[in-house]
């Protein structure tokens, strides 16, 4: 079995050779954030994942709360897919720096820190392209030790 951090290592390699998600909120439509795609700017040891987000108007200093979200990793001919669920906050703080703010500021784009807490992995064979043996060894192996399909979740600590 796999620790926490392991489980975050695998997840941030995944994350990070893909690099593209797809972001939808949790929230009503008045809140002004679209679903749209994404492209993660980086992942840290703490499970949070950093991107811009497109947001209609100038809304992006009302927002100033927690809100849930997903994100959905997936590449035309990628062998896998991920599927995350968790908690999105906006960050408004102007001496962030690791991060272009004129990005932000010119294309009504604002800064989203998303926590994982749950998350999904699902990896996809192409059974036509396989050879009758090696269909043969997965299945087996399949049995013990499957990985096409893995659940995390990351709880955030009671304080």
């Amino acid at each position: 079995m796999l620790t926490k951090d392991e489980n975050l290592s695998f997840l941030q390699k995944k994350i990070n050779e893909i690099k593209i998600a797809r972001f939808k909120t949790g929230i009503d439509p008045g809140f002004q954030l679209p679903d749209n795609i994404i492209s993660t700017l980086r992942t840290d040891d703490e499970g949070y994942i950093w991107f811009f987000s497109s947001c209609k108007g100038g809304h992006a200093k009302n927002i100033d709360k927690d809100f849930y979200a997903s994100l959905e990793y997936y590449q035309k001919g990628s062998a896998y897919h991920i599927c995350l669920g968790g908690k999105a906050t906006v960050i408004h703080d102007e001496s962030i720096s690791h991060f272009s703010k004129t990005k932000a500021s010119s294309n009504n784009q604002i800064l989203i820190r998303f926590k994982m807490m749950k998350a999904e992995y699902f990896e996809s064979r192409s059974l036509h392209t396989s050879s009758l043996k090696t269909r043969i060894r997965d299945f087996f192996s399949d049995i013990f030790f499957s990985q096409h399909y893995r659940r995390f979740d990351f709880p955030e600590p009671a304080i």
